[in-house]
């Protein structure tokens, strides 16, 4: 809603877990495409049922944007990741709007201000926002596909491996895990 989405906007989302998938679902309703990107396989199974097109980081070149978005770059782009605003950069339009969602503290991007300047970038970094709530509750009513988000449920007592599944990496070990879920809802 921060991005002031119009239906003749592309977005690309860049991470399709919870968050990316959230504004995939949000942009399929008011952008003319919505394009997703993804590490994990059964995530991106999952976008794939969301936006129109999901790609492995790597296969979404400026080629393949240009093939499937008219020949021009994106007008909106979301880091829903936290550590992809470089690619950002390079996928945005002149005009385009960049909105940093996912959340990796020790990530740091460089950019020449004369870029953002010249060609009229916007970064909206104000997307934690108290007053909006009431009217994303009222615009989540109108999803009824945000259920799907919750791809499985277990019980409180395996918290543990609720998350493990949902992050991909044991939460003691820190060793990579296959994701099995977007959204875990945790049951007594």
């Amino acid at each position: 809603m921060k991005a002031g989405t119009k239906p003749s906007d592309s977005v690309l989302v860049l991470g399709s877990g919870a968050i990316g998938s959230l504004c995939q679902l949000v942009s399929k309703r008011l952008a003319r495409l919505t394009v997703g990107t993804e590490v994990d396989p059964f995530r991106k199974e999952f976008a794939s049922e969301i936006a129109d097109h999901v790609f492995y980081p790597q296969e979404l070149t400026l080629d393949k944007v240009y093939e499937i978005n008219n020949n021009k770059k994106f007008d909106i782009v979301v880091d829903a990741v936290g550590n992809q605003l470089h690619v950002g950069f390079e996928m945005i339009a002149k005009g385009g709007k960049i909105i940093p969602m996912g959340y990796d503290d020790s990530y740091e991007v460089t950019f020449k201000s004369t870029t953002v300047i010249n060609d009229g970038i916007s970064i909206i970094g104000a997307v934690a926002n108290h007053s909006m709530i009431s009217t994303a509750l009222k615009f989540a009513q109108s999803i009824p596909e945000l259920e799907q988000m919750v791809t499985s449920t277990e019980l409180l007592s395996d918290y543990e491996q609720a998350f493990n599944g949902t992050i991909g990496y044991h939460l003691r070990t820190g060793e990579k895990l296959p994701m099995n879920s977007v959204k875990t809802a945790l049951i007594l």
